[in-house]
C-alpha cells in the first residue's frame, strides 16, 4: 500500500472523529473503509471500521455498526495477524454496543440473538472478563422483545454477578436498571433508581440524563405528576434534539406531548425530526417514533377546526405533497400502516403480541 492511500484514509478518519455525530461522520468513515478495502490492507480496514463502528453507533445507524463489527470479528477469528488490533480483546467494549442494538432488527431471529450473546459471553470469559455486561444486554434484548419473564431471569443474574472494568459507567448502569424496572412494572423502584440522575444530578455521561428524562415522562404523568413530567420533557428534549441517534427518545417525548402537552409543539417536533427516519437504521426505534407521532396527530386532529393542516414535511415521506397541505386522516392512516407493518414483523420474530399491544394502546 502506498503512503498516499494511507494518508487519505487517516485524514478521512480525522475528519470523521471531528464531525458532529450523525450522517456526515458516518459518510466520512464509510469512505475511509472503501479506500482501505480498495488498497486490500487489513490493518487499515480494521482502523477504518473501528471509526465506522464509533460513528454509526453514536449517529443512529446501528445497522451499519453491526455489519462493520461482523467484519472485524471475522478478521480477529482468522488469526492471521498478531497485532493488538486483530485481537478480540481490543473490540470487546464495542461488542456491548452491538449487543445493545441487535434486537432492534426483526430479520435477526431470536436464535441468532441468543447465539450472539453466547459468543459474547465466551469471548469475555476467555479474556478474563466478567459476564455481568452480557447478562445486562440479554435482559435489555428480552425487554425489547417483550419477553419479560426471561428478562427477570437475566436481571437477577446481572445484579448478582460481580463487576469489573468492562462494565458501563455508574450513570449508564443506573439508567439501564431504572429502564428495566419500569418495563417490569416497578415504577417506585425505577424512580428511586433514577433519582441520582434526574433529581440530584450526581450521575452524568454522554447519554445520561438524555435517555433517562424521556423514560420518565409517561410513567410520571400517569402517576399524576404531569407537571414534573413537563419539566423533565423540557430538560430532556434540549439534550437530544441535535443527534439522530436519539430518534427513539424523541418518539417518547412526542408520545408525552400527544397525551399531555401542546399539540402545536408536537407538530413542530414532527416537522423537525421526521427526516431522522432516513438517518436511523433501527426499525424498533422507528416504531417508537411512529407511536409518538401518531399520538400527536390524533390529538391535533381532535383539536383542529378543519380537516387539513399545512406542514413542512420532507420529500422522503410517502405522503409528501408539494403544496404542504395535508389531511389529518391521511397522515394518521400513513402512521397506522407503518405501525402495523413494524409491529407485525417484530411480533412474528418475538413470538408474542407485545408490539401490537403497544400500538393498540397508542390508538386507544
Amino acid at each position: 500500500m502506498n503512503s498516499s492511500m494511507e494518508t487519505q484514509v487517516e485524514e478521512l478518519l480525522r475528519q470523521s472523529r471531528a464531525a458532529p455525530r450523525g450522517p456526515t461522520a458516518i459518510a466520512l468513515a464509510e469512505e475511509a473503509v472503501r479506500l482501505a478495502d480498495s488498497a486490500r490492507d487489513p490493518q487499515l480496514g480494521m482502523l477504518a471500521r473501528g471509526a465506522l463502528i464509533d460513528a454509526a453507533g453514536h449517529g443512529g445507524r446501528s445497522d451499519k455498526m453491526l455489519v462493520a463489527f461482523a467484519w472485524v470479528l471475522a478478521q480477529c477469528d482468522a488469526g492471521e495477524r498478531k497485532e493488538p488490533l486483530f485481537h478480540e480483546s481490543t473490540w470487546l467494549w464495542r461488542y456491548k454496543w452491538v449487543g445493545e442494538h441487535v434486537a432492534e432488527f426483526p430479520h435477526i431471529t431470536r436464535g441468532q440473538i441468543s447465539a450472539l450473546f453466547d459468543d459474547m459471553e465466551l469471548r469475555y470469559a476467555r479474556n478474563g472478563n466478567s459476564a455481568k455486561p452480557v447478562h445486562k444486554l440479554r435482559c435489555n434484548a428480552c425487554i425489547r422483545m417483550g419477553r419479560l419473564e426471561e428478562a427477570r431471569h437475566w436481571l437477577r443474574l446481572w445484579q448478582d454477578t460481580p463487576k469489573d472494568w468492562k462494565n458501563d459507567c455508574a450513570a449508564c448502569e443506573a439508567d439501564a436498571l431504572g429502564q428495566f424496572q419500569l418495563a417490569l412494572g416497578d415504577f417506585a423502584g425505577a424512580m428511586q433508581t433514577f433519582a441520582p440522575i434526574v433529581e440530584h444530578g450526581r450521575l452524568r455521561c454522554a447519554e445520561v440524563p438524555h435517555l433517562t428524562y424521556s423514560r420518565t415522562l409517561l410513567p410520571l404523568a400517569r402517576d399524576g405528576q404531569a407537571e414534573r413530567a413537563s419539566q423533565y420533557h423540557e430538560q430532556g428534549y434540549r439534550r437530544i434534539r441535535g443527534n439522530p441517534d436519539f430518534i427513539e427518545p424523541v418518539g417518547r417525548h412526542l408520545e408525552f406531548i400527544g397525551l399531555y402537552g401542546e399539540t402545536a409543539e408536537g407538530l413542530r417536533l414532527i416537522e423537525r425530526h421526521l427526516t431522522w427516519l432516513t438517518h436511523s437504521g433501527s426499525p424498533l426505534e422507528h416504531l417508537a417514533f411512529y407511536i409518538g407521532m401518531r399520538q400527536v396527530l390524533a390529538a391535533a386532529r381532535a383539536k383542529a377546526r378543519g380537516e387539513t393542516r399545512r406542514l413542512r414535511l420532507p420529500r422522503e415521506v410517502p405522503v409528501w405533497r408539494q403544496d404542504g397541505v395535508y389531511r389529518w386522516d391521511e397522515l394518521i392512516q400513513w402512521a397506522d400502516v407503518e405501525l402495523d407493518k413494524l409491529a407485525g414483523a417484530f411480533d412474528a420474530r418475538n413470538g408474542n403480541d407485545y408490539c401490537a399491544r403497544r400500538v393498540k394502546e397508542a390508538r386507544a
